[in-house]
């Protein structure tokens, strides 16, 4: 009996047709049922979100695999065997060992159906996999952070971890404008965002490129209109800088955008000192909460110390 283990990558397309056909050159169709049938032999597959697991065998096969990662709720307790429940019962609820023993128990009984050709339709409640099946069934264990058992005759298992070079979802370039639709960005964190979905230096810069041609993507305005949104929050012209930088744009486009606000630094920082201030006197307790505050802004120490001189 031959396991393939595929780890999915972020935004890609799987399908079993496709992955079957690439990891053992069978061509995968179903029965009226619903269950995977192979030119030769058995097979079963099973996924999650980010493991996808096959098994081949020249006998009936059944395969689950669970990530331990995966939220359970403690209402699937209740459809399990009545022998299932009582073994679980000890365990502290929704604890990381009550946990892993349901998700045991669920693997093995999902394997099972499997492996019987009955699917769900025999109902998990009519059949018990604890240590008395181990016997007559096969059981492999994956560790890490997934979990999977395998079920068949006492057959040997070869398990294969296997790279699979899936079609992305969308194209870099497609994927570049939905992030520009849900905000904005510059251009070297576009494509540091499409890298971190899994397109190539390659596709994510064409991507950028392309953007930038079309004027979806604009450096210039993008540093505008955050500097636009930091100086309505009272920030320095020397913060502006900062967080344009931390945004992603380049620093010589912060450091001109920057510079436009710089003027207008007294002017807000006496606009933040204000508004602190409400018209109460200014006792040494608040006059520390105000330089803090404008510290925190940005502002240089001879501006605050000015301001904090004039509230005597």
């Amino acid at each position: 009996m031959q396991i393939y283990l595929i780890k999915k990558q972020k935004n890609r397309i799987y399908k079993s047709e496709a992955m079957v056909l690439a990891v053992s050159g069978k061509k995968l169709t179903h029965d009226e049922k619903g269950a995977p049938l192979v030119d030769e032999g058995f097979v079963s597959i099973s996924d999650t979100k980010n493991y996808w697991a096959c098994a081949f065998s020249d006998r009936p096969v059944g395969i689950d695999i669970e990530e331990l990662s995966r939220s359970v709720s403690p209402s699937v307790v209740k459809r399990l065997h009545e022998a299932e429940r009582k073994y679980l019962e000890p365990l502290s609820e929704g604890s990381s060992e009550w946990k892993e023993e349901l998700l045991t128990i669920w693997t093995r009984k999902e394997s099972y159906a499997k492996f019987t050709g009955k699917g769900l339709a025999e109902g998990f409640r009519s059949f018990c996999v604890l240590d008395e099946w181990q016997d007559t069934l096969e059981t492999k264990l994956f560790s890490g952070r997934y979990k999977g058992l395998i079920y068949s005759s006492t057959e040997e298992a070869e398990i294969r971890e296997t790279a699979y070079d899936a079609p992305m979802n969308k194209s870099a370039l497609e994927a570049g404008a939905d992030i520009l639709d849900m905000f904005g960005c510059s251009a070297s964190t576009l494509k540091k965002k499409l890298l971190g979905r899994g397109y190539t230096e390659e596709e994510a810069g064409e991507a950028v490129d392309k953007l930038l041609e079309r004027g979806f993507l604009n450096d210039s305005e993008y540093a505008r209109s955050l500097a636009q949104k930091y100086t309505a929050r009272g920030y320095s012209s020397r913060r502006i800088e900062l967080e344009l930088k931390r945004k992603g744009v380049s620093p010589e486009d912060a450091r001109e955008e920057a510079v436009k606000h710089r003027e207008g630094d007294r002017q807000r920082a006496e606009a933040a000192a204000e508004k602190l201030l409400k018209g109460a006197d200014p006792d040494q307790k608040l006059k520390t909460k105000i330089a803090g505050k404008l510290s925190s802004l940005g502002y240089e120490t001879s501006i605050v110390y000015d301001i904090i001189q004039k509230l005597n």
